[in-house]
């Protein structure tokens, strides 16, 4: 794409959510499951399995990344 039909389609979309706010909803669905104590393996999509962890002041072990810093 280029920067001009990225910025096209980005007006497109904020013009739509303007005329119908309802449509900036969206929903995400992850399949998680504990590991080990605040590690956590998550499933999106079909996408690989990615490994969250929390850091060790927060009771983890640091071996991932926070989830927001995927």
């Amino acid at each position: 794409m280029t920067q001009e039909s990225v910025k096209a389609a980005l007006l497109s979309a904020i013009e739509s959510i303007k005329a119908n706010p309802d449509a900036a909803r969206a929903v995400y669905l992850v399949d998680t499951k504990l590991v080990e104590d605040v590690r956590c393996s998550a499933n999106a999509r079909d996408f690989a399995p990615m490994t969250v962890d929390q850091p060790m002041g927060m009771g983890g072990h640091v071996v991932s990344h926070h989830v927001v810093q995927h």
